[in-house]
């Protein structure tokens, strides 16, 4: 037995979309184990990454997500 409720298409969002996709997560993948790939940055994206997070920073405490103690 089955409970209905039309909540303006959200069942049918859910039959439709979300259980399929709930579905293709679990279901396995196939994983190359044998694939070496390089971990090795370069000072260009080493310089990328610091940027952004000391612009994360700033901004959280522009926008009083963080207090500067805890910066």
């Amino acid at each position: 037995m089955t409970v209905d409720l039309e909540l303006g298409g959200y069942t049918l969002f859910m039959r439709k979309l979300l259980i399929p996709l709930l579905a293709a997560i679990v279901l396995p993948t196939a994983v190359n184990s044998n694939q070496k790939v390089s971990s090795e940055i370069g000072d260009i994206e080493a310089n990328k990454i610091l940027l952004g997070q000391m612009l994360s920073v700033c901004y959280a405490v522009d926008r009083n997500h963080i207090t500067m103690k805890q910066k």
